[in-house]
């Protein structure tokens, strides 16, 4: 059964619902006012009556007046007599143990007959001349029911009315999920390998936000997967190009006869290019463990100041090397729970970075603060710097501004990758000719 249909029969069983109980309601108002109408009326007209009842020359009793009831009797409770029309008499000789059933503690009653549509009025009649007479007033109450039968069928009338509402209903939730017809068949129409299809979104209500949502989705997958063509890409062609010196290497060396240190260089160019090859793969199992999101089984409380100094204390020589000034401003006390491998390679491709682009004679400023909510380590250097239009694409994996350096490719990836699954980020400033600062924010923790 389709949503529209569900929808449809839904509003049609509330709109039926809504109906019946105000109906009910209604109609319970409806009859409790007439009938409360009529009961009042009635005791008025015992009281006007009751100063109206005249007297006949056989000393017996008579009402001649005018008054909203149909009639009214006089009985006499010790002779069951009844004075008045003959036209209800029969029926208040069959009801006659009901209306004797008064007391005086009971001044007045009103009696409603089974099965007939006539309404009592009971009233001790007091006179001198006298004693133990009842005043009945017989009322019809049949334009009540008339009323009320008539107002059950407009009730009833008004039931083809509420399905052909709901039946409405459907060409109405028809338009409203039009939208999800739409989502439905681009969703399935959708090419798998580029994802370039879109969802058009035309209004902005729920519908129309789940759309744009889902398009927000498709285009940050579609970013990914062409990140992954780029990655594979690059990554076959940084572990293609050893392979081809290696291969062109050992076959050059095995052409002909060669003397000891033809041999030599050979091995080292192929020890060299095994070398890059194994920096690569470990850089690829790093962002490969990265990608997979943190492993709270290898994490520890780590002391980030220390770490940090640990990692400087190992770079120091090869900024002695290149006399390259190392100033420290490390806040100790600084703790974060996480993996002290990750911190590592990330401190470490930092001040790789910072070596490799800083001249001899530089300076490199490293520094660890707690500013707000975060922890943000700054490493500054008096480097090249890197110009504006290679900014944007640094964090790249495998993208490197100056192709003819050593490295991967995949240093900041690293730093970038890390600092975001612990929830933090990288920022770069850079001026050609005067320097660059990383900035690695990394939120506070409950350590």
């Amino acid at each position: 059964m389709s949503v529209k249909i569900k929808l449809t029969i839904i509003n049609a069983l509330v709109l039926l619902s809504v109906l019946g109980f105000f109906g009910l309601i209604s109609y319970f108002f409806l009859s409790y006012h007439l009938f409360s109408s009529l009961n009042d009326s009635l005791a008025a007209d015992a009281e006007k009556a009751a100063g109206e009842i005249i007297r006949s020359e056989g000393n017996s009793l008579y009402y001649a007046g005018d008054v909203f009831a149909e009639v009214v009797y006089i009985y006499d409770i010790e002779t069951g007599l009844i004075s008045g029309s003959e036209r209800y008499k029969s029926v208040i000789q069959d009801s006659i143990a009901d209306i004797t059933a008064i007391n005086e503690y009971m001044p007045a009653m009103r009696l409603e007959i089974p099965d007939s549509q006539l309404r009592f009025y009971v009233a001790w009649y007091d006179n001198d001349y006298k004693p133990n007479q009842l005043l009945i007033l017989v009322g019809d109450a049949g334009y009540i029911y008339k009323t009320l039968d008539q107002y059950k069928q407009i009730l009833f009338m008004a039931i083809p009315f509420v399905l052909i509402i709901a039946a409405l209903g459907y060409f109405l939730a028809y338009r409203c999920l039009k939208q999800v017809k739409v989502i439905t068949h681009t969703t399935n129409n959708i090419n798998p390998s580029d994802l370039k299809d879109r969802i058009p979104v035309k209004q902005n209500d729920e519908l129309g936000q789940l759309s744009a949502t889902l398009n927000s989705l498709f285009d940050r997958v579609y970013g990914f997967i062409q990140s992954q063509h780029r990655f594979t890409s690059d990554a076959s062609h940084d572990l293609k190009a050893p392979l081809t010196v290696i291969r062109a290497e050992s076959e050059l060396a095995l052409r002909k006869e060669r003397n000891t240190e033809e041999y030599r260089q050979a091995f080292k160019n192929i020890v060299k290019q095994v070398e890059k090859m194994a920096l690569i793969i470990d850089d690829l199992m790093a962002l490969a463990s990265l990608d997979a999101g943190p492993r709270p089984a290898l994490s520890l409380k780590i002391d980030l100041g220390a770490a940090l100094e640990s990692s400087a204390d190992k770079w120091q020589t090869a900024f002695e090397t290149k006399k390259i000034k190392l100033i420290r401003d490390i806040q100790p006390g600084l703790n974060i729970y996480g993996e002290p491998e990750q911190f590592s390679r990330l401190f470490d491709n930092l001040f790789s970075n910072a070596a490799k682009y800083t001249p001899d004679g530089g300076q490199v400023v490293i520094s660890l603060r707690d500013e707000s909510e975060f922890m943000v380590l700054a490493i500054k250097d008096t480097g090249i710097g890197i110009s504006k239009e290679h900014l944007p694409r640094i964090f790249d994996r495998f993208y490197r501004a100056d192709w003819s350096a050593e490295g991967t490719g995949l240093g900041l990836s690293i730093v970038k990758s890390t600092s975001e699954i612990y929830k933090g980020r990288v920022e770069v400033e850079s001026e050609p000719g005067k320097g660059t600062v990383f900035k690695v924010f990394l939120p506070k923790q409950s350590v």
